[in-house]
């Protein structure tokens, strides 16, 4: 390896720390690679002779660690938050109210489905009280037409109640992971 592709390579691997550091670790070894040139070495030798790049990162002083990705530009992060609080503050607020209704418009719909299902049910009892009373009044046509509609409406319970409790597990389902998901939104990880 000659020099110019050693300090390429020794910059890439060094680009997270700060760039003064970089600047002074590329010209301490740039003169080092120099001087064993001075001694009689050829310029592929004396770059060999320096050792591997990441050896010579490890080897780094403690004290020049790596600037985090995320702290480089802390500042205009936060004069972009502060600015952008007028914009952002309302769009947040209108976006937390729509998800609010639509979590309320999913709770409706569960309770409606059971609502249905209760309504069936309890129309079904109803029917059936009132054709026995017509019974026992010896109305029979009302009585029959009773009957009828308590059997239609047991009928229509018990074809919808299969599908009622899946469509209600699938509501419950998707509101937990709704809920989940704006959990995960206000937890962070510890790093």
């Amino acid at each position: 390896m000659n020099r110019a592709r050693f300090l390429r390579s020794l910059e890439r691997a060094l680009r997270a720390y700060p760039r003064d550091s970089v600047q002074k670790t590329l010209d301490y070894y740039d003169e080092m690679i120099s001087d064993r040139m001075e001694d009689g070495l050829s310029e592929e030798q004396a770059v060999n002779a320096l050792g591997s790049i990441e050896d010579i990162v490890h080897s780094l002083p403690q004290a020049e660690t790596p600037v985090p990705a995320g702290r480089r530009r802390r500042g205009w992060n936060t004069a972009l938050i502060v600015l952008g609080f007028p914009l952002w503050l309302p769009l947040l607020i209108a976006f937390f109210a729509l998800l609010l209704s639509g979590l309320i418009v999913l709770l409706a719909a569960i309770v409606c489905l059971f609502a249905l299902e209760l309504a069936l049910a309890a129309a079904a009892v109803w029917a059936a009280a009132a054709g026995l009373y017509q019974l026992f009044k010896l109305n029979w046509a009302q009585a029959l037409c009773l009957f009828g509609g308590a059997l239609s409406c047991a009928g229509l319970s018990c074809l919808l109640f299969a599908p009622v409790m899946r469509s209600a597990r699938s509501l419950c389902r998707l509101l937990q992971r709704i809920c989940a998901w704006v959990r995960h939104i206000f937890t962070r990880k510890a790093v």
